[in-house]
């Protein structure tokens, strides 16, 4: 019975986690900067984001210690890939969403006084899209592992 449990855990995680990745990635991220103004995406996706990553890791937990009561085919490369998920997800939300955060307002403004692109700080500019490309390389690797990993369950 607790075999059974736990496997369904571990779908029920896996599947929750995937879905919040590929519905971010596919729907809500690229429609939010439509169909809002600049500094209210800006700080919708900011509220977003620690959800996002604190519900990935709990997922990677629970998928990891469902793997100790019910082991996976082939556990060394599905535990690594779901750890290896886990941990992005984790550098995500501790290191480079607060960073992010952090640099946004000055970047976007305000939904009162959004920033004038010519005022913007060119290496805060910068840092601020090297960020933002470590975070979606991230995304897409976790999700990638993830993919790996669920066709190895």
């Amino acid at each position: 019975m607790l075999v059974a449990v736990a496997l369904y855990a571990r779908k029920l995680a896996l599947a929750f986690w995937i879905g919040e990745m590929l519905f971010f990635a596919a729907i809500f991220a690229p429609r939010v900067f439509r169909i809002l103004p600049r500094p209210l995406a800006g700080e919708l996706q900011a509220a977003i984001f620690p959800p996002y990553y604190t519900a990935a890791v709990i997922c990677g937990l629970i998928v990891l210690a469902t793997m100790f009561l019910a082991p996976a085919s082939r556990p060394r490369v599905t535990g690594t890939l779901v750890l290896g998920a886990t941990l992005i997800m984790a550098y995500s939300l501790w290191s480079i969403t607060p960073r992010l955060t952090a640099l946004q307002p000055e970047l976007l403004g305000t939904l009162a006084a959004p920033a004038d692109p010519a005022l913007v700080d060119p290496l805060k500019r910068a840092e601020f899209d090297g960020l933002h490309k470590a975070s979606v390389r991230a995304n897409a690797g976790a999700l990638l592992a993830l993919l790996a990993a669920l066709a190895l369950l």
